[in-house]
């Protein structure tokens, strides 16, 4: 009963967001009242409850979990690449709310950090190689809230840039790969930006009466680019620059509710995407799990790489073990967003 409930709840609501035409509206006004009687509290059990942060970055706040299930899955997967001689680690891509700047919830209303500390000490104590981003935003002295969308989830396009370039550095510095980070400097992009483009999922929420529109960029290279980006489910084998990479239908028309302009990087994230770079350098390949964290990553982690394949386990009906083993990549990474750590689709990797 509770799934059926669960299911018409999902369809009406869907059904009421879609097809009243003053939905928005009406949302927008009872916003307004929350607003006026200081009303932000969240109840933190239910899916996506939004908070705001003491500087009006907008959150969620996550449960503690027990990792060891997700984190002994990740072991097995790393077993197994190295059994073929693929080498494996594991990239963890950071939640909105930091251990030093939200002291005030860290710990008490959201465990996310807490989870991923338990989650690496099973990998630590398993020897499986991983690379904490929180580490290095602080050690670069990067604001932590920054990196990310004020109303959305995600982080900004030009966190993508620099995450690429840090794994460029993993490879280069750990593995002895030769590969070159500094192609992926900021100075050697320009920076087109849509100003009040963008309304996140946190955003929508809240709607516009809680909330302000926010700038969205879309990043190309200034050097010269070739690149084959392959889409199988949607029919898409391109050959061209970089901009290949981008859906501009998503960005193209200003609608805050109904579309994300995130989606325009690397057509929103699907099942399985190839990218082979033609005029790298380095001849190796990866394969990357990941999630929609990674849609601003990839396209920039393809310009140090010459083979690049992407699959998010959301939409992959196919084996991944048998992708490894018959493409046999040089490097499997694991890159995941902080709160995808206890999704049981994120961690099946059979």
């Amino acid at each position: 009963l509770q799934l059926i409930y669960d299911f018409l709840k999902d369809k009406l609501t869907g059904y009421s967001s879609e097809k009243i035409i003053i939905y928005d509206s009406i949302v927008e006004s009872a916003k307004k009242y929350e607003e006026f009687i200081n009303w932000n509290l969240s109840y933190v059990p239910v899916y996506n409850a939004v908070v705001k942060l003491s500087d009006e970055y907008l959150s969620v706040f996550a449960l503690s979990r027990d990792m060891s299930q997700y984190a002994l899955s990740t072991v097995k997967l790393a077993n197994f690449c190295e059994s073929l001689d693929v080498k494996f680690f594991y990239v963890s891509l950071p939640h909105k709310i930091c251990v030093s700047q939200d002291k005030d919830v860290s710990g008490t209303l959201d465990f996310s950090n807490q989870n991923a500390d338990k989650f690496f000490a099973v990998l630590k104590d398993s020897g499986v190689k991983y690379y904490d981003l929180r580490k290095n935003l602080h050690d670069q002295g990067m604001n932590h809230h920054e990196a990310f969308f004020i109303t959305d989830h995600h982080w900004r396009p030009e966190s993508g840039l620099w995450a690429a370039r840090e794994i460029l550095k993993f490879l280069r510095e750990d593995y002895n790969w030769p590969v070159k980070p500094e192609i992926l400097n900021p100075e050697n992009f320009d920076y087109v930006i849509y100003h009040d483009w963008f309304l996140g999922s946190h955003g929508k929420k809240l709607t516009l009466a809680r909330t302000k529109l926010e700038n969205i960029t879309m990043i190309y290279p200034k050097f010269d680019t070739y690149l084959n980006y392959e889409i199988p489910n949607l029919n898409i084998n391109l050959s061209g620059d970089f901009s290949i990479m981008y859906d501009m239908s998503c960005i193209t028309k200003r609608d805050y509710y109904n579309l994300s302009a995130y989606g325009a990087y690397n057509y929103g994230g699907q099942s399985l995407i190839r990218f082979t770079n033609l005029l790298a350098a380095s001849n190796r390949k990866i394969l990357v799990i990941d999630d929609s964290f990674g849609n601003c990553v990839l396209p920039f982690l393809a310009l140090g790489v010459k083979n690049v394949a992407e699959i998010d386990l959301r939409g992959f009906n196919g084996s991944l073990k048998n992708y490894i083993a018959s493409e046999r990549p040089d490097l499997v990474i694991v890159m995941y967003y902080i709160n995808h750590l206890g999704g049981a689709k994120f961690f099946d990797f059979r």
